[in-house]
């Protein structure tokens, strides 16, 4: 099924699973959620103002601590949004770990693999305002534990006049693989 899934697109995935669902083929979609960000842009029509290159846009998901703050959790801090998710389905196959998963949400999948990174120091390194990082995320389906998460966008965070942040809250479904004991 998930060789299907892979070919069908994210839309078109999750079209199916929810197709099966109301077959009576799949119980439950319980905790999955689809991550796709916001399309991003190389030519913004209305010449919005905004980070990074004039006219552009682009989106990336890094985990906070609390939405009170405007920075990201780091590394040396415990993650828990996509350490706990478990993938279901993703567009890149070479994004095949949790820590494959954190870099190419953070990276806006410009970077799709720990691997691969460490093995190109050719690549370009990733624009801060993520100016060189694809417009759109292509995504992937996801199955997050129980809890509450916080995330935020960097580059479209600017002190002064922006802050792009979220809340996903996952109940638990009782039966669900990832449901709490």
């Amino acid at each position: 099924m998930l060789r299907t899934l892979r070919t069908l697109g994210t839309l078109g995935a999750l079209r199916m699973l929810r197709t099966l669902r109301t077959l009576g083929m799949l119980r439950t979609l319980g905790t999955l959620g689809t991550l796709r960000t916001k399309k991003g842009s190389n030519s913004n029509p209305n010449g919005n103002a905004g980070q990074g290159t004039a006219g552009t846009d682009r989106h990336n998901m890094v985990e906070m601590a609390d939405p009170s703050v405007n920075y990201p959790l780091t590394s040396e801090k415990p993650l828990k949004m996509f350490t706990n998710a478990e993938i279901v389905w993703r567009s890149d196959e070479e994004t095949k770990t949790k820590q494959d998963l954190i870099l190419s949400m953070a990276s806006s999948g410009y970077y799709n693999s720990m691997t691969l990174c460490k093995a190109s120091p050719q690549k370009t390194e990733l624009n801060d305002e993520l100016n060189n990082a694809p417009a759109s995320y292509r995504g992937m389906l996801l199955r997050f534990a129980p809890g509450e998460y916080y995330y935020m966008c960097t580059r479209n965070n600017n002190f002064s006049n922006r802050n792009q942040k979220g809340r996903l809250v996952v109940r638990n479904v009782p039966g669900s693989k990832l449901s709490k004991k």
